[in-house]
C-alpha cells in the first residue's frame, strides 16, 4: 500500500462529499475550501452508511460495491450540477481575508508547521493504542478480512458505532493490503478539514485576524495535536459535532438556510463516531429548537417546518445503524458477553442518594484539574474564563448566547452522567476518559473566547 495510492483512493468520498455539498448550497455556493472540508465528512459518512445498508443484503465483495455505489453516486450528482449550473446566486460573504501583516504570517507558519508535524506522524507510525487496537483496528481488519459485520456481535464493545472501523477497512481494502501505518492517515484529514471549517465559521463571526488565531489557538493544545496523529474516535467526533454547531451558528447569524441542511446531515453521523453521538444529536435538536424559538422574524408554520426538517434528518441517519445494530448485532450477541457482571455503557443505573451528591463535588473538581491544571489545553480555559467578564458582548451577540448555550447543556449533561450513574467510574478512577471527552467540545471554547474579545465595528447584533 503506497501512500500515494491512499490519498488517491480517499479523492473519492472527498469528491462525492463536495459535489453534495456544492448541490445542497448550488443557489449559494461556499467557497472551495469550505466545500471541500465539509465535503470529506459528508464523502466518508455516506461510504460507511452505504456499507450498513449493503449487509442488508446477501453480497461478496461488499466493499468493492460500497467503491461502486459511492461513484454512482459521485456521477449522479456531477450531472445533477451540470443541468443546473444555470441556477446558481453570488456566493455567501465570509467577510474579508486576513490582511498579510507579520502577526498573520507568524500564525499561519505557526499552523503550518504542526500540521506538517501531524501527517508526517500520522502516517509514519503504525497504530499503537490500546482502543486503536481493542475497539477500531481490531474490527477494521475483520471487516477488511470478512466484508461483512457479521462477527461484530463475537467481540468486545460490539455495541460500538462502526464509522471509523468501516472507513480503515475500505481505504485498506481499496488501496491493496491491511497497513498499520496508512490506514490512520484519515485523522490528520479529519484535523485539516475541521480546520478549514473552523477558519471559515470565524471569518464570518468576528474577522480574518480572529479567524487565523483561532485556528492557532486550536493548534497550541498539545492534546488535540496528539489525538490527531492517533487513530482514536474523540478527533473524528470533534469534526463531526463541532462542525455542525458552527454550521447552526452561520445559519443562526446569516439566515443562510442551507447551513441548517448541512448541519442536520453532520448531526447525523455524529452518531455512527460513538455512542455519545446520540446525546450530541439531542443537544443540537434543542439548539436549534431555541433558536427558532426566539426567532422574531419567522412565522410558527415556517419554525415548524425548520425544525421538521432538522429532526427528520438528523434522526433519519442515526435510524440507520441503531435499527441494524437492534435487529442484527445485539440479538447475535454470545450469552457470555451480557451476563450481569459485564460493565456495559448503556446500561445507565441512576443513583439520587446522598453519595450522589458527594459526587458532583468530585467530579467538578475533576473539571476544574483538567481544564486548567492537566497541561493539555495550554491556557485557553484560562482565557475564555477570564473574557467571560466582558459582560456587554454578552449583551451584543446574539450567536455567543446561543453557543454558551450549547456549551451548558453540554456540561449539565456530563455532570449529571458522571455524578448519578455507574460513569462516575471514569472521572473517580481514570483522567483521559474526561480530557476525551472535553476534546469534542473543545473548538468551540476557542470560538466563544474569539466572539468574546473580537470588537464589532457596529452596535449589538441584529440576529
Amino acid at each position: 500500500m503506497s501512500t500515494f495510492l491512499v490519498f488517491l483512493l480517499l479523492l473519492l468520498p472527498l469528491t462525492v462529499g463536495s459535489l453534495l455539498v456544492s448541490w445542497f448550497s448550488r443557489r449559494n455556493p461556499l467557497p472551495l475550501p469550505l466545500t471541500m472540508a465539509l465535503g470529506f465528512g459528508a464523502g466518508t459518512g455516506v461510504l460507511t452508511h452505504l456499507f450498513v445498508i449493503l449487509n442488508y443484503i446477501e453480497l461478496p465483495h461488499r466493499l468493492a460495491m460500497v467503491t461502486v455505489l459511492l461513484g454512482c453516486l459521485g456521477v449522479l450528482l456531477a450531472w445533477l450540477m451540470f443541468v443546473n449550473r444555470n441556477d446558481r446566486r453570488p456566493p455567501i460573504s465570509f467577510g474579508p481575508r486576513p490582511r498579510p501583516d507579520i502577526i498573520n504570517i507568524s500564525l499561519g507558519l505557526f499552523i503550518l508547521y504542526l500540521l506538517s508535524f501531524i501527517f508526517w506522524n500520522g502516517y509514519s507510525t503504525p497504530i499503537h493504542s490500546w482502543d486503536t487496537l481493542s475497539t477500531m483496528g481490531f474490527k477494521a481488519k475483520i471487516i477488511y478480512y470478512s466484508q461483512f459485520l457479521d462477527y461484530i456481535p463475537r467481540f468486545g464493545k460490539f455495541d460500538y458505532p462502526l464509522h471509523l472501523p468501516t472507513l480503515m477497512a475500505w481505504t485498506a481494502h481499496g488501496s491493496g493490503g491491511w497497513d498499520d501505518t496508512l490506514v490512520k492517515i484519515i485523522f490528520p484529514l479529519y484535523c485539516l478539514a475541521f480546520s478549514v471549517v473552523l477558519f471559515y465559521t470565524l471569518r464570518m463571526l468576528t474577522n480574518g485576524r480572529w479567524a487565523v488565531a483561532g485556528v492557532a489557538l486550536l493548534f497550541s493544545s498539545g492534546f488535540f495535536v496528539y489525538h490527531a496523529t492517533i487513530a482514536y474516535r474523540d478527533m473524528t467526533m470533534m469534526y463531526f459535532n463541532c462542525s455542525c454547531i458552527l454550521l447552526i451558528l452561520l445559519w443562526q447569524k446569516s439566515d443562510y438556510r442551507i447551513a441548517l441542511s448541512l448541519a442536520a446531515l453532520f448531526s447525523g453521523f455524529t452518531t455512527f463516531i460513538k455512542l455519545e453521538g446520540f446525546g450530541y444529536l439531542g443537544m443540537h435538536n434543542m439548539l436549534v429548537l431555541a433558536i427558532l424559538t426566539f426567532d422574531r422574524k419567522l412565522t410558527l408554520p415556517e419554525k415548524f417546518r425548520r425544525q421538521l426538517i432538522f429532526s427528520v434528518v438528523s434522526i433519519g441517519i442515526y435510524a440507520v445503524f441503531a435499527v441494524f445494530k437492534k435487529t442484527q448485532i445485539l440479538p447475535n450477541v454470545p450469552d457470555w458477553r451480557v451476563v450481569a457482571t459485564h460493565f456495559d455503557l448503556n446500561r445507565v443505573s441512576v443513583s439520587l442518594g446522598v453519595e450522589s451528591l458527594q459526587r458532583v463535588n468530585v467530579v467538578i473538581q475533576r473539571y476544574l484539574e483538567n481544564m486548567f491544571l492537566s497541561g493539555n489545553w495550554n491556557l485557553i480555559w484560562a482565557l475564555f474564563a477570564a473574557s467571560c467578564l466582558r459582560l456587554e458582548r454578552w449583551a451584543q451577540s446574539a450567536t455567543l448566547r446561543y453557543l454558551i448555550l450549547y456549551l451548558t447543556m453540554y456540561f449539565g449533561i456530563y455532570l449529571a452522567a458522571y455524578s448519578l450513574t455507574q460513569h462516575y467510574y471514569w472521572v473517580a478512577d481514570k483522567y483521559d476518559v474526561m480530557s476525551r471527552s472535553l476534546l469534542h467540545i473543545w473548538p468551540l471554547i476557542i470560538a466563544a473566547t474569539c466572539i468574546l474579545n473580537h470588537q464589532p465595528p457596529s452596535a449589538p447584533d441584529a440576529d
